[in-house]
């Protein structure tokens, strides 16, 4: 049963959706894409700057997902007895997988010279940056929604 939440968390989402979009693009817009990627001009600095970004917000994501957990110690010790913790982690790890998914697939195109000047690059950076702000939000989301639980659970006594 657990398993296949967590499957379902991977599958059925929007980091998923992003990731059939960006293939679909790939396999039938190929010329499409790289036209839109010649056309693009960008300064040399920037787009040194622009890889970093990705990672950057996966850093924040890993460093964001530990504290939805453990940032204080009674908030952890509410959650860890909480029955349908193990959701909570899966929608967690599910998140770190992807982050670090997207923060591979953004690096690739610098790993060939041409980066983000061929189609193939433009699609695959746009995926991770999009994808790994994707990741970020639901992060962000999560923390907002959970301290509301926590300080509602504290305030009530349990």
């Amino acid at each position: 049963m657990r398993a296949l939440y967590f499957i379902r968390v991977l599958f059925v989402s929007i980091e998923a959706l992003l990731i059939v979009a960006a293939s679909y693009l790939l396999i039938a817009h190929q010329s499409w894409a790289d036209s839109i990627a010649k056309s693009i001009s960008i300064n040399d600095d920037i787009l040194k700057g622009l890889n970093l970004i990705p990672l950057g917000l996966a850093v924040w994501i890993f460093t964001e997902a530990k504290k939805l957990v453990f940032e204080k110690e009674s908030h952890a010790k509410l959650l860890t007895a909480w029955p349908d913790f193990w959701k909570l982690k899966c929608h967690i790890y599910a998140s770190l997988l992807y982050a670090t998914g997207f923060t591979v697939v953004s690096l690739l195109p610098w790993l060939d010279k041409r980066g983000i000047s061929i189609g193939t690059g433009l699609v695959l950076f746009l995926l991770g940056l999009g994808g790994q702000s994707i990741v970020a939000a639901s992060i962000y989301g999560a923390g907002f929604q959970l301290q509301e639980i926590l300080v509602g659970a504290s305030k009530d006594g349990k």
